[in-house]
């Protein structure tokens, strides 16, 4: 808001990173709206919206989902090993891993976050990218890894 103040610009763009229910999904898609962002909203880290109405400007929101929760991937990998090892546990295996997780957890109070690097920085290029070509139709899309240094 003090930024939108004090320059006055048409329209502010956002990027934020998404939190992701499963791992397949991690880095695999790009979403755009024009109706602002609620940072921290799906892992319980409310914060003020970013929007037209809490700024005054109108704000395109760019998320691409690359954050997982620890859990997920934990109880990802042990319904895998039950699956593949043929284990006689398969009703309600929830019942029997959830413990395990929160034990493993308890040290971060059950709030663990992963974020895999190197896809940040291809998404970052990706962005940056796709945001310096569209601004500036002059600039061929093989030219734009030029002005991401």
């Amino acid at each position: 808001k003090n930024t939108v103040n004090r320059i006055s610009p048409e329209l502010i763009i956002v990027v934020d990173s998404l939190a992701s229910r499963s791992i397949e999904r991690i880095a695999t898609t790009i979403q755009i709206a024009d109706t602002g962002i609620a940072p921290g909203s799906r892992i319980g880290n409310n914060r003020r919206r970013i929007n037209l109405e809490s700024i005054g400007v109108p704000v395109i929101a760019i998320g691409i989902p690359t954050v997982i929760h620890a859990a997920l991937i934990a109880a990802s990998a042990i319904e895998k090993f039950l699956e593949k090892s043929k284990c006689e546990i398969k009703e309600n295996n929830t019942q029997y891993i959830q413990p395990i997780l929160d034990e493993l957890l308890e040290h971060f109070s059950g709030n663990l976050m992963v974020t895999p690097t190197l896809l940040i920085e291809n998404a970052a290029n990706i962005i940056a990218g796709s945001i310096t070509a569209s601004l500036h139709g002059s600039i061929y899309s093989e030219e734009c890894s030029l002005y991401l240094q």
